[in-house]
This record gives structure tokens, sequence and C-alpha cells, in this order.
């Protein structure tokens, strides 16, 4: 792993940390081997065996299931050392993301990466093209202080809700009287960003 990818994802994962201190129960772990199949008695999460290493996973403390050890994994970011989004990193996140949200349909899986405002600004209409199972993605564009707070406000807090409640719906907790989705675009305006929510 890259050095600059090594310290992008500890800056993240910093950050992060110091948002979600109200929330006690989420805790953020780096380099966890995540199950993408049940796992047997005899087998040990590890990689290459029944589960795919992941750059940061944010687990509720609070959340437990009979058939997973320790805490319940929310959401899932996969942080990209490289200066751009190509097709193929939409492609193979995209399909790490399908292998285990068909073990844990709560999971939300996202990237974010951070290019060069001059090289990449934005969401790339490749990433749109390829992904098939990401629930999110964000280019922080080298202002990660900056950008921050509408990386969090905008989209991780909207997706720790949707796991959570994804989560008691699997576990029968809740009963659902309807169901809606709907998209939601951080658009740029002549230079300006502006956060427009749009229906699917």
């Amino acid at each position: 792993m890259a050095k600059e990818n090594k310290e992008l994802i500890e800056e993240i994962r910093e950050k992060i940390n110091k948002q979600i201190h109200n929330d006690g129960n989420i805790e953020v772990r780096k380099h966890e081997n995540i199950l993408i199949k049940p796992k047997s008695q005899k087998e040990r999460p590890s990689r290459h065996v029944n589960s795919l290493q992941v750059d940061l996973g944010l687990f509720d403390k609070r959340l437990r299931s009979e058939w997973i050890e320790g805490p319940i994994c929310l959401i899932i970011i996969e942080v990209k050392g490289s200066k751009f989004i190509s097709t193929h990193d939409a492609l193979i996140y995209s399909s790490k993301a399908r292998k285990h949200k068909n073990l844990f349909p709560w999971l939300r899986y996202g990237m974010v990466w951070s290019s060069p405002p001059d090289k990449e600004n934005g969401i790339p209409r490749r990433f749109f093209m390829n992904n098939e199972n990401l629930d999110f993605a964000y280019n922080f564009e080298e202002n990660i202080d900056g950008n921050f707070k509408i990386f969090y406000e905008n989209i991780l807090k909207t997706q720790i809700e949707i796991s959570r409640t994804l989560y008691d719906i699997f576990e029968k907790k809740i009963k659902v009287e309807y169901f809606s989705s709907y998209l939601k675009f951080g658009k740029k305006i002549k230079g300006k960003k502006e956060i427009v929510d749009e229906d699917d």
C-alpha cells in the first residue's frame, strides 16, 4: 500500500472520530477483514479465505447479531490513494461492495479519493457509468480540511442512519409501512458547491 494512501486513510479516520464523538457507539477501524461468505466454526475471517480487507469500517458497538461475532459493521469506506478514480477502480470496488452486501444487506459501501482540482473535479462520469453497488463517492480535491464537513454532513451521517434502519429491518426489530429511495448529488454550479436532492 502506497505511503500516501496510508496517510490519507489515517487522516480520514481521525476526522471521522472527531465528528462522531457524540455518538459513542460508533467505532472506526482500519484494515479490517470483512466476511464475504458465512463463516464456518473452523474458519477465522482472514484475507483471501472468506473475507476481503477494507480500508475503513464504521462499526456500531451496540448492535449484535446471532450469526456475527462482535459489533456490526455499518459502513465501509475504501480510500483511493491515487490522484484520480479510474474505470477499473469503480468496477473493482463495486464488485467488492456486492460481495459484502450479499452477506450484510444493511451495509453501506463507498469510496473516497483526493484529486487535484485541475486534474479531476468532483465525481467523473465514468464512475456513474461503471458503478452498480456503491452507495456513495466523494472527491476531497486535495482539501480534506475544507471539504470534510460537506462529506460528513451530506453523506456519512445519512449513510449511518440508513444502515441502522436497514439493520433493524433485517433483524425484524421494526415494520416498514413504505419504501422510497432517492439520490443526493452535490452539484457544482459556476464554481460553487450546491447540494441538490434528486428523486430516483
